[in-house]
């Protein structure tokens, strides 16, 4: 345990670690969409509004790639289901040691290192889903295709700011 390689790998885990549970906690306990809100996420169909939306009005997806996309996604979610009850597993194997008194640190090492082979499981599944979609597109639809990506990446990437009335929820004050 005493290689730099090592030490490298459990910080890189226990960021990963540390950034899927801060995610977690904040969309169970921070983020309660309002109702209208939530509603407003699907259409009719059951469709994402976001990138379904998005692939129609501004890539410029036909009704054909739009139905090759929803099959394309339908079966995302089929693949990823196991992947994430799998990483729910694991998890739950971690947290669970917290009631233990004393834990040897490699075991807790281990689960970390478990989530993090999951998590780039779950990436690189992610990563070839979208690269597949990517397929669909016309060549003229693709510049289009990968701005909508990366910007929509870009976005899942930056902290969301709480508005005013947020804050004032969850500050004491004296």
């Amino acid at each position: 345990m005493s290689r730099p390689g090592n030490k490298n790998l459990l910080i890189i885990i226990a960021v990963l670690l540390l950034t899927n549970i801060g995610v977690l906690g904040y969309f169970l306990w921070f983020k309660k969409p309002g109702k209208q809100q939530q509603e407003s996420r699907w259409d009719s169909k059951g469709n994402s509004n976001g990138i379904y939306e998005s692939l129609q009005k501004d890539v410029g997806f036909s009704a054909d790639q739009l139905s090759q996309y929803k099959q394309m996604k339908d079966k995302q979610r089929e693949t990823l289901r196991p992947m994430f009850d799998e990483m729910r597993r694991v998890k739950d194997s971690l947290f669970r040691l917290l009631k233990e008194s004393n834990v040897p640190d490699s075991i807790s090492e281990n689960a970390a290192e478990q989530i993090g082979r999951q998590q780039t499981k779950l990436d690189l599944q992610t990563f070839a889903y979208f690269r597949k979609v990517r397929t669909l597109c016309t060549p003229d639809q693709l510049p289009k295709y990968d701005s909508l990506i990366q910007n929509m990446f870009s976005k899942m990437s930056k902290p969301q700011r709480r508005s005013d009335s947020d804050s004032t929820k969850t500050d004491k004050k004296n």
